[in-house]
């Protein structure tokens, strides 16, 4: 897939959000939009990225995950179990990535609080700052 395959389709992705938003600021709260032009750019720097991370998962992530998932169905992989320990980033990877999925969301739910009372808050009381 090309870059601009990527942002063209992106587009269409997101015109319907945008569509929605502006339609709901105009056509039910009957109110002029402030910042137009800062909310455009914002827009456009969303598309942007998206169109990026997309083409980003495609060209790194996604042939990561075909290739991992033909070397674990591969017939000598399933013949011959003595050899597992060849494939360990395949063992490794998923709890590397909970790992970092449960940092991430812990980050979300204390980034109200200030970052060094957060990172106290949380040594503190543990599992009980979350709630």
């Amino acid at each position: 897939m090309n870059l601009m395959h990527t942002f063209i389709e992106t587009f269409w992705d997101v015109m319907p959000i945008i569509l929605v938003l502006f339609g709901f600021q105009i056509v039910i709260l009957k109110q002029k939009i402030h910042n137009l032009k800062r909310i455009v750019v914002g827009f456009i720097l969303v598309w942007i990225g998206l169109a990026l991370l997309i083409l980003g998962l495609e060209k790194a992530l996604f042939p990561l995950g075909k290739l991992m998932a033909t070397q674990l169905t591969s017939e000598h992989f399933i013949k011959d179990a003595s050899n597992w320990a060849s494939y360990y980033w395949i063992y490794i990877l998923p709890p590397v990535l909970a790992l970092l999925l449960l940092l991430l969301s812990l980050h979300y739910l204390l980034l109200p609080l200030k970052p060094t009372r957060s990172l106290v808050v949380l040594l503190k009381y543990g599992h009980y700052a979350l709630r």
